[in-house]
């Protein structure tokens, strides 16, 4: 049991790791397509 917690504990981490690179990815599509206007006026600026 103490290896299949231990297994379960690298995945975990693993796993929260892909998922906060993935929001980060989400947060800069969303960013580039939400404020793709207010980004395009700071470019043109």
């Amino acid at each position: 049991m103490e290896g299949k917690k231990s297994g379960s504990g690298a995945m975990r981490p693993s796993s929260s790791f892909l998922v906060k690179e993935r929001e980060k990815r989400r947060e800069e599509e969303r960013g580039e397509n939400g404020k793709s206007g207010t980004r395009g006026e700071r470019v043109e600026v």
